[in-house]
């Protein structure tokens, strides 16, 4: 069978549309996002991008930042991103509400490189290197905006909702989040790329100081991006049936308990040898988060074959028609993640806390009647200040935690409740635990659509 464009039913992974950043310009919610009828779509334009250059941050524990309180006092060190050379800028025109607003993401066209040095001295005088590369085809930025505005952007992208595939500065070391640079990054603004004029650069070079959590230092950038004219995007059309839930209440948490590799070669160049330390999420929601799940198929299959391959009864043929989920919601002040990371020198622990900004789920197909369910928080949900392993290395599978399977006719009541479960052992570089994972979503079903539509 040929692949099938997620785009009708994953908007926001494919497109990345975020949230305005004010109230004066009401957008849509992250699950709103996610689940983005192809109705609303308008418009989907596209072009390439050259980018230059590199973001270096430059960081030290620093007594006015409050280092004492997270106890990073002792840590100096470096983060340098190089975004791929190459890359596209996708611009998606949507109707939300009765306003026109912009969908904008830039994303890579190969890997990028995110390399950390961070220095440690520890209490009784010892000193420990966590020395870090990552490579990684995370986006660069994503914006919402409304129809003829001038949205200005920073790269990497740094607001609530470019968390949603922005994860550019992250690794196994000690130091800032990327929010924590916010307001403090080169901006540009998108105002000549969006009347599409040829060759528009983005000039996104400068050198800026921040301080925030413990942290201060400074943010050199020399990236510059030049953009094409944007071209429409071709599409085909897709007869889909998308149902739609509301998801009502997130509950649930997850532990990790994590301990140095025993072998000096692995721990040794992430400065992990001998720790130990737990990392723990707390779940919740703040507003009412979304969910569809679509049917989906070329040419022109009856309808009962979508609402059969949906579990909404009838004798429909389900082979051909594929299914999958997205969903998301915007994280309550309750969901954040902490993390206590003790290394043997006998001094104060790192001690920690960072908001869980985004949950995601998504429904993959497997073979049969089953969906797999697949769970991801934005930012990584391992990740704070401290020193300490990715999800990645947790669950080394698009640094999702899956859930195993559910039967797809348990999304035919009204209120289904999901259940996403993990508990398993893990060994990575430098690092070894276990992690339990708890989350429970209550959902209602609002509606049910069908119609042909552009994927």
């Amino acid at each position: 069978m040929r692949w099938m464009p997620a785009q009708f039913a994953l908007v926001a992974v494919a497109l990345v549309a975020a949230t305005p950043a004010t109230a004066q310009e009401p957008g849509l919610g992250t699950g709103q996002l996610l689940t983005l009828s192809p109705s609303q779509i308008r418009a989907a334009h596209a072009t390439t991008a050259a980018i230059e250059g590199r973001l270096t941050v430059e960081f030290r524990g620093d007594t006015a930042a409050g280092c004492a309180i997270t106890g990073v006092c002792g840590l100096a060190g470096t983060v340098t991103w190089t975004p791929s050379r190459d890359g596209q800028l996708s611009v998606t025109e949507y109707v939300a509400g009765r306003r026109r607003r912009l969908a904008l993401a830039l994303g890579p066209s190969d890997e990028s490189v995110t390399t950390a040095q961070v220095r440690r001295i520890g209490a009784d005088g010892s000193s420990g290197l966590c020395s870090d590369t990552r490579r990684s085809e995370s986006g660069h930025v994503a914006v919402d905006a409304a129809r003829g505005s001038a949205p200005r952007v920073s790269l990497p992208g740094t607001d609530r909702f470019a968390s949603l595939f922005v994860d550019a500065l992250t690794t196994r070391c000690a130091g800032p989040l990327q929010s924590d640079l916010a307001g403090a990054l080169p901006t540009a603004s998108l105002d000549r790329a969006l009347a599409r004029r040829r060759g528009t650069v983005l000039d996104l070079r400068g050198r800026r100081p921040f301080a925030a959590h413990g942290f201060a230092g400074a943010i050199d950038s020399t990236i510059t991006v030049r953009v094409g004219r944007l071209a429409r995007q071709e599409s085909e059309r897709v007869r889909a049936l998308v149902a739609s839930y509301a998801i009502e209440r997130v509950e649930g948490n997850a532990t990790t308990t994590l301990a140095g590799s025993t072998d000096p070669a692995t721990c040794g160049r992430l400065d992990a040898c001998g720790v130990t330390g737990t990392i723990a999420s707390a779940f919740g929601q703040a507003g009412e988060g979304r969910l569809t799940v679509t049917a989906a198929t070329y040419g022109r299959r009856p309808w009962r074959d979508l609402r059969a391959a949906l579990g909404l009864g009838g004798r429909g043929r389900r082979r051909g028609v594929v299914v999958t989920g997205s969903g998301g919601w915007d994280g309550g002040s309750g969901s954040v993640t902490t993390a206590s990371i003790q290394h043997p020198d006998g001094g104060p622990p790192c001690s920690d806390s960072a908001p869980l900004l985004v949950g995601l789920l998504f429904l993959a197909p497997t073979r049969g009647t089953r969906l797999r369910t697949e769970y991801v928080n934005q930012p990584d949900a391992l990740r704070t200040r401290c020193a300490g392993p990715r999800h990645a290395d947790v669950v080394p599978q698009d640094e999702a935690l899956s859930g195993g399977t559910i039967p797809i006719r348990a999304l035919a009541a009204r209120r289904p409740v999901l259940h996403v479960g993990r508990d398993a052992a893990f060994t990575s570089d430098g690092y070894t635990g276990r992690t339990r994972l708890d989350l429970t979503l209550h959902l209602r079903r609002i509606r049910i659509t069908h119609g042909t539509v552009v994927g």
